[in-house]
């Protein structure tokens, strides 16, 4: 006989043993009529269902997805994580049952190539933001702040910003000299930018033609 449940509490197993029974197997363990939901509960935890989908979009720069069980609203802090079905080439939305708002990158707006079909990514919601900031993923473009510090990674447009030099070796020459030129060229640009105070800062890029490199 299966004594009833004290008020306020909800039964989530019901264990039956006979008398003078000392182990319990998984045999004297069973779930109670009512709550069938504990099971779910425990599988949706398995595969993490509560948390990742698969991204059911068929237009780019619009991430839509279906959460088992479904949410209507999102929370702060809120992660999800997703396969993604399109190619982003743009600024970016995603709906995950709470309704469409922006999905960012860790320095605004996408801009295209973060996003790539087949590959997952794990999104954060921003209450004060009111949109998804990506932290994770498995391909695409990583979108990173401009960098403040030493240490940290610089950004394209920093680079660009701050002297992205060419230089190209004449076509038609395959002399000693062109080469020595060219490299004392090279020498010229790096002590320039330690002399501004500011090493590490010009980034160069060299072009030399087939006919040279086989000089």
């Amino acid at each position: 006989m299966t004594p009833s449940v004290d008020a306020g509490w909800t039964a989530i197993a019901v264990v039956t043993v006979a008398n003078g029974q000392s182990t319990v197997t998984t045999g004297n363990i069973s779930v109670p009529a009512g709550v069938p939901q504990i099971t779910s509960l425990l599988k949706m935890m398995q595969l993490g269902s509560s948390q990742y989908a698969v991204d059911s979009s068929t237009t780019a720069n619009q991430v839509a997805l279906a959460l088992t069980a479904a949410i209507t609203s999102y929370t702060d802090g809120q992660e999800i994580v997703f396969k993604a079905a399109n190619n982003n080439t743009g600024p970016c939305t995603i709906n995950a049952g709470g309704g469409s708002v922006p999905l960012v990158g860790a320095a605004g707006a996408l801009q295209g190539g973060e996003i790539v079909a087949g590959k997952q990514y794990t999104v954060l919601y921003s209450a004060s933001l009111t949109e998804f900031v990506l932290s994770g993923q498995t391909g695409g473009s990583l979108q990173i702040s401009p960098a403040t510090a030493s240490n940290h990674a610089v950004t394209l447009g920093q680079v660009q910003n701050h002297g992205l030099q060419t230089i190209t070796a004449p076509e038609t020459s395959r002399s000693p000299r062109t080469c020595f030129s060219l490299r004392y060229r090279m020498w010229a640009v790096v002590v320039a930018a330690a002399a501004s105070g500011r090493p590490g800062m010009v980034a160069l890029v060299v072009r030399a033609p087939e006919n040279l490199l086989k000089a």
